[in-house]
């Protein structure tokens, strides 16, 4: 993971997501520290994005803090980690990135990553709350010109991959 390629706002999820993690006392950073973090971001394209999939952001957010609530707890030690989820949802993020020809990763591709990477905990929230990769392409669609043309060129390198 090359954090110098993050954009502001992708960095601060993630630095925000281990605050959370050091906050409710795990010493793991989940996927769903990070997904909590993307969605309660001041001017965050997280909530926008969500609630163009038809899913309740606010009840996602929420979901997701009772689901850091229930995480496993340690206490006097200062070391957190991320687990080998979130690393595959960072590693992630930085592929979609790179597949887009994107400098930096963006929040967006954070965001698909966690979609296309989710561990258990965050797939079963995606579920319940309908949050779908091809809704959230979608969102992204319908979010911006510019991200539209985030949406084409990860269209295409999808259909790179698999030819």
């Amino acid at each position: 993971m090359n954090f110098q390629k993050y954009t502001q706002k992708s960095a601060e999820a993630v630095n925000s997501a281990q605050r959370l993690a050091e906050e409710y006392g795990n010493q793991q950073i989940e996927q769903i520290h990070l997904l909590r973090a993307l969605l309660t971001q001041e001017e965050g394209l997280a909530r926008e994005l969500f609630a163009s999939c038809g899913a309740d952001a606010d009840g996602v957010a929420k979901a997701a803090l009772a689901e850091v609530e229930r995480l496993p707890k340690v206490s006097g030690s200062d070391t957190h980690y991320a687990s080998r989820a979130l690393e595959n949802a960072l590693n992630g993020a930085e592929d979609i990135a790179e597949k887009m020809r994107d400098e930096y990763v963006s929040v967006e591709h954070l965001l698909l990553s966690l979609v296309k990477n989710a561990d258990k905990t965050v797939s079963a929230l995606f579920s319940r709350f309908g949050i779908e990769e091809n809704r959230l392409l979608s969102a992204l669609k319908s979010c911006s010109k510019s991200t539209a043309t985030i949406l084409w060129s990860w269209q295409s390198s999808k259909s790179s991959i698999r030819s």
